[in-house]
């Protein structure tokens, strides 16, 4: 995948977005186990939009022609962006409590709509914020960590799906 977007907090941004939107759209239209597994599934994948952009990151700063060196002020500075995506918005609703700035909180934190981060008599969940803050940091620095390190997660998926086609030639040399 080629990234067309030249900052990386910015695509965080959009990322953010997207998958807020989305999830949002379909998560509160489910009801019960539906949304709970709705819900996770736009988690799982929101989570590894962040861990490869931490991870096409550490991949960049690794190189040898990079001017950026790889450090763990990297990983921390994405991790912190992403948590505040979403805790940012959660001070917004506290700091001005109204029905409009609710709604736009509860879509922008659409992808953590199944924890109810926010309760519908308008109490914030800080328990789970804190968990889901605690899970982007821990995958931001696995994703960076992963690209310093050159470990791609399609390669082993690619292998653990797949496996050579047995041919009778090969079949005679075993």
């Amino acid at each position: 995948m080629v990234e067309k977007r030249k900052h990386p907090l910015l695509a965080l941004f959009f990322n953010q977005l997207v998958y807020s939107i989305l999830a949002f759209l379909i998560v509160t239209t489910a009801g019960g186990k539906l949304q709970l597994f709705f819900g996770l599934f736009f988690l799982i994948l929101y989570l590894l939009g962040v861990y490869g952009y931490a991870q096409k990151a550490g991949w960049d700063h690794q190189k040898s022609y990079s001017k950026v060196k790889p450090h763990v002020k990297f990983p921390i500075a994405y991790a912190l962006v992403a948590i505040c995506y979403m805790v940012v918005p959660l001070l917004c609703w506290l700091a001005f409590p109204h029905w409009v700035v609710h709604f736009v909180v509860t879509i922008w934190n659409g992808v953590f709509y199944f924890a109810h981060i926010i309760y519908n008599d308008g109490i914030v969940n800080f328990g789970a914020a804190g968990i889901f803050s605690a899970v982007i940091a821990v995958v931001t620095g696995l994703g960076y960590l992963a690209g310093i390190k050159g470990f791609h997660l399609t390669a082993v998926a690619y292998k653990l799906l797949y496996r050579p086609v047995e041919t009778e030639e090969t079949k005679k040399e075993q």
